[in-house]
């Protein structure tokens, strides 16, 4: 009898859930891996008192020990089973309705196809109709979607490169450009000064003929009103030029300031051993199990956007925008949001617009991002999301 056959044999016939050590071992690196993020490793190892000696090594060292751990009824395991169960209570909820094998396996590929994997796949897993075949498909089809994520951060490696050096010419761009307001500015006041000499040179003449004729005194006169008003000219025309040049100059350094955030958001997202020190897990904002609706955008970006949303204490649902679910179930799908968010790259005019109409109509905030990209979506709604959460967002 092999390895997972013994294992379902031993919990037959027990009702309930199946806890972390009662399922096969073979499948506890995958869940393990896939539905706690290593922030929650981290905080479940200090927890425990777990010591790592090499530093470099870290997260997997405490994955390879939470993995070990995760197959004996002992402390470890039973946090982990705690853990797992409050990080995916809305999910597990779910499939606790789910009375027979062919529910729980149509659920998860729903759950596939959507791109929603940590939570339904804890939830499939631990189900008391779980058997062998079915936790070989589970398993096959979570072991393939990590070669897809692998394939997917390589395309946002790309596009890291090619934003900086967008970054480097819009540096060079400003650079140059304040350099040219610069001199701009230095002969001004040069011309400034030398029209004012010869206002006082004037003015002078003016004072030494304060004796001479009417007519000698009306041209004087009229000879310094036609250049204070060249002065005036002057300084309008160079004032109206020094603030179009600090527009442009304040555009393009807030292009260049999105393009460094990007930059880093992109480079946290990519690897998981960065993700808890980049702020987009331990530092994003608290959601407390709020839905995020995530309307259009690229279906390959979804379960990276799930697994951040996930870290920030919420679920994140998708619609395609139309092309492939009907535009109608969108009301249905901003029923069931507390939030929606779209690129506003990658989304069709008619989904934007009834999206908005909705929101509006059912007081649901809405947050437009920059673009389909996992950064824009992270930047865009840690900028829009107001230091005391969700509930401050304005309508």
């Amino acid at each position: 009898m092999c390895d997972a056959c013994q294992a379902f044999e031993a919990v037959a016939g027990k009702p309930g859930r199946r806890r972390l050590w009662e399922i096969y071992s073979g499948w506890h690196c995958a869940i393990v891996g896939t539905c706690l993020s290593l922030a929650d490793l981290r905080r479940l190892a200090v927890k425990l008192g777990y010591r790592v000696e090499d530093p470099d090594r870290t997260d997997l060292k405490l994955h390879m020990r939470f993995v070990q751990d995760a197959g004996k009824d002992g402390r470890s395991s039973k946090l982990l089973t705690k853990l797992l169960d409050k990080r995916h209570e809305t999910t597990i909820r779910k499939f606790r309705s789910f009375k027979t094998r062919d529910e729980v396996l149509e659920a998860w590929n729903e759950a596939l196809a959507e791109g929603d994997i940590p939570g339904p796949f804890w939830a499939a897993m631990s189900h008391p109709c779980l058997d062998r075949d079915l936790g070989v498909l589970l398993y096959g089809d979570v072991h393939m979607l990590s070669h897809l994520v692998g394939s997917t951060n390589r395309a946002e490696l790309a596009r890291v490169q090619a934003i900086e050096t967008m970054s480097r010419q819009l540096e060079a761009r400003i650079e140059r450009d304040a350099a040219r307001h610069r001199e701009k500015l230095a002969q001004r006041d040069v011309d400034i000064a030398a029209l004012m000499d010869e206002v006082t040179t004037l003015r002078g003449q003016l004072a030494a003929k304060h004796y001479q004729s009417p007519d000698a005194c009306a041209a004087t006169v009229s000879q310094l009103g036609a250049k204070d008003d060249l002065i005036s000219a002057e300084n309008r025309e160079l004032r109206t030029s020094l603030e179009s040049a600090n527009a442009e100059v304040a555009r393009l350094t807030s292009q260049l300031n999105e393009a460094r955030q990007e930059v880093r958001s992109i480079e946290a997202a990519l690897t998981e051993e960065t993700e808890a020190d980049s702020g987009i897990g331990a530092h994003g904002p608290d959601l407390d199990g709020r839905r995020i609706l995530y309307v259009g955008g690229r279906h390959a970006h979804l379960p990276t956007l799930r697994r951040i949303a996930a870290q920030w204490g919420a679920e994140l649902d998708h619609h395609d925008g139309g092309l492939e679910r009907s535009i109608d179930a969108l009301a249905a799908a901003v029923a069931k949001a507390d939030v929606v968010v779209f690129p506003i790259d990658c989304v069709s005019h008619s989904a934007t617009s009834k999206a908005k109409t909705l929101c509006r109509q059912t007081m649901k905030p809405f947050i437009p991002v920059r673009s389909s990209g996992i950064a824009s979506f992270v930047v865009g709604l840690k900028t829009a999301m107001p230091p005391q959460g969700l509930d401050a967002l304005s309508f």
